[in-house]
């Protein structure tokens, strides 16, 4: 009789470019564990990268900020097809069309799900009959979850108050977690002036207008200092325009840097690393990653962003939506003494190793996974 190949773990979110970035050191994990990996998703130029480690299935129906029934029933369709043929042990899903559909479809398909909430966005600010409609999608196919993973408490209690999942089914971790050797500090080359980088989507709820606003209050003080911008336009009714931008670039307190695959050299750069977001976060990966790096960090006492600042400690909180606050945290950064700004650095370091450690997460997936393949050791143990 011939050995049975591995079992199979499927990993699904809306973009391969997060999975990417995101969930590659699962990925290498699982198959460390003997497991097979297929990754489902919508292509957008990096299923190549991704398939130099594991299988990929493009996602043809997923259309990510839709919300056409028969295109939907189409992505239902298409996640049930691939289900019924590739027969996985647990299929993973990140993304609330991954977290909905294809929850459903792997329950009639008969595999086992667990889905993962990284953050809520603006799905719970929708008007009226939207949200209502979100809620009872999340209610159905969280129903079908075996685990749901959440990246913060606020989350996770909200997801129990409005009763769309089982305390008893849910888990908590600290984000994505973040690669501590890849992302590790370095002594950054000598600059004119102080740089704060801010990396996100260019969308207005991640605070972008804030922090240009914010900039142009402190280059009014400190003239040298340099407010560097990394991120990609995207299609949203939240999104920021070039016609946006143009005002921030010319005059001259937005540099803005486009968009890169190698995050660590723009932070090496950066004396500190700013987000204004007033979105509904998980818990955001850029954060993580300065935190890796050992960067000092502004952001606001938002869900999902408070995880990961210890206020004058390693960095400053502030309110929401407030222009004036950030620049008054900017500028009380800008005049810290050199040794001061170190202190910072150090202790982001050591909050991203105690607190965020890639492998802390990994561990409860794989915990989880193996708990679905062999039940009865779990039992027994």
């Amino acid at each position: 009789m011939p050995d049975l190949p591995p079992p199979l773990i499927c990993i699904s979110s809306n973009y391969a470019w997060t999975i990417y970035n995101f969930r590659m050191g699962l990925i290498r994990a699982l198959k460390n564990a003997g497991y097979r990996v297929l990754v489902i998703s919508e292509a957008d130029g990096y299923e190549e990268k991704i398939q130099q480690e594991c299988r990929f299935i493009p996602l043809k129906n997923m259309v990510r900020d839709g919300t056409n029934p028969v295109k939907d029933l189409k992505l239902l369709r298409e996640y049930f097809q691939i289900f019924s043929r590739e027969k996985p042990l647990v299929s993973l899903h990140y993304t609330i069309k991954p977290n909905v559909y294809g929850n459903i479809a792997a329950r009639l398909a008969g595999i086992k799900v667990i889905s993962t909430i990284n953050g809520l966005g603006t799905t719970f600010a929708m008007p009226g009959p939207l949200k209502h409609l979100v809620k009872s999608l999340y209610r159905t196919s969280l129903r079908r979850a075996e685990v749901v993973v959440f990246q913060n408490e606020e989350d996770r209690k909200l997801f129990q108050d409005f009763n769309l999942v089982a305390e008893s089914k849910t888990r908590r971790v600290p984000g994505s977690g973040v690669n501590v050797d890849r992302f590790s500090p370095v002594v950054p080359p000598e600059h004119e002036g102080t740089i704060m980088l801010m990396a996100a989507r260019l969308l207005w709820t991640k605070g972008v207008g804030i922090y240009a606003e914010a900039a142009k209050k402190v280059k009014a003080v400190h003239p040298s200092a340099q407010f560097w911008l990394l991120g990609a336009y995207v299609e949203s009714p939240d999104a920021i325009a070039p016609q946006n931008m143009q005002p921030w670039i010319e005059g001259g307190y937005i540099n803005y840097q486009g968009v890169t695959d190698n995050m660590p050299r723009f932070f090496a750069k950066a004396d500190a690393v700013v987000l204004p977001s007033y979105y509904r976060e998980g818990v955001p990966r850029v954060l993580l990653e300065a935190l890796a790096m050992g960067k000092p960090i502004i952001t606001t006492d938002n869900i999902g962003c408070r995880e990961t600042v210890s206020h004058e400690c390693n960095g400053y909180l502030i309110e929401p939506k407030d222009a004036d606050a950030l620049a008054e945290a900017m500028i009380k950064f800008i005049d810290l003494n050199k040794h001061e700004k170190q202190i910072m650095g150090a202790n982001s370091r050591h909050k991203a190793l105690q607190e965020f450690d890639e492998q802390l997460v990994v561990d409860t997936y794989l915990e989880e996974i193996r708990r679905i393949d062999t039940p009865e050791a779990v039992l027994q143990s």
